[in-house]
């Protein structure tokens, strides 16, 4: 018989803050520019290599979302790092 054990995120995974982009220098693009609570646009560049996760750092901090493709990941989320 198995035991749950809990954990604290940072335990697991280590995330580190989103990237600035504003409005007036988002260019139209294919790349999902990750907000805290969902896709905010579209931009020409990536920051981080789908798949990926963000959660929320400012405004909605509670539901994190999966990205399969390359995506900007805003400055209001927090991702997970790839593993090295």
């Amino acid at each position: 018989m198995s035991e749950w054990k809990e954990y604290k995120i940072g335990e697991l995974v280590t995330f580190q803050r989103g990237h600035d982009l504003p409005r007036s220098e988002m260019y139209h693009g294919t790349y999902p520019v990750a907000g805290s609570n969902s896709i905010i646009g579209y931009h020409n560049k990536f920051t981080t290599k789908g798949p990926g996760v963000t959660i929320g750092r400012s405004g909605n901090i509670g539901n994190p979302q999966l990205h399969k493709e390359d995506f900007w990941a805003h400055n209001t989320t927090l991702c997970k790092l790839p593993q090295k």
